[in-house]
């Protein structure tokens, strides 16, 4: 009976260490984390797709940034500002130009390659130890694949 108890409470706390954010994690870690599970969560299906990116959603971004994006009237993704997702994206991240000051950070985050390359400024801030996206400003995209 201890050996249960002891098996379910060491599954409880690596359960919720790895649905929380890693506070060691740099900027740039933080934001290609988010977009992958983000980006990944949109090959599953539609109900499971939401419930997925909800929780990148939440996990990664800030609390202000989740009323800009519920604000957000546009038609497109606020993270890719496109309407449809390349396959590729979730699998070429990249980032690069990192500026980072105290609690603050931006980072040129790129997706996909070639035709699909598209990249974003993205601007960080750390709240309670852990870096989170604060706002996403699209760049450029390379072509109108995948927008």
């Amino acid at each position: 009976m201890l050996n249960k108890l002891i098996c379910c409470g060491l599954f409880a706390f690596t359960t919720s260490v790895a649905s929380s954010p890693n506070q060691s994690q740099s900027p740039e870690e933080a934001a290609i984390s988010f977009y992958h599970d983000y980006l990944t969560s949109s090959q599953l299906n539609v109900t499971e797709s939401l419930k997925q990116s909800d929780i990148a959603i939440a996990k990664y971004t800030t609390r202000h940034l989740q009323k800009e994006i519920n604000m957000d009237n546009s038609g497109s993704d606020y993270f890719t500002h496109a309407q449809e997702f390349c396959p590729e994206w979730a699998t070429n991240i990249a980032v690069s130009n990192t500026k980072t000051k105290s609690d603050t950070s931006h980072i040129i985050l790129t997706l996909g390659f070639e035709k699909s390359f598209s990249s974003y400024d993205v601007g960080l801030i750390k709240e309670q130890r852990i870096w989170k996206l604060n706002s996403v400003k699209f760049i450029s995209r390379r072509s109108g694949y995948c927008n």
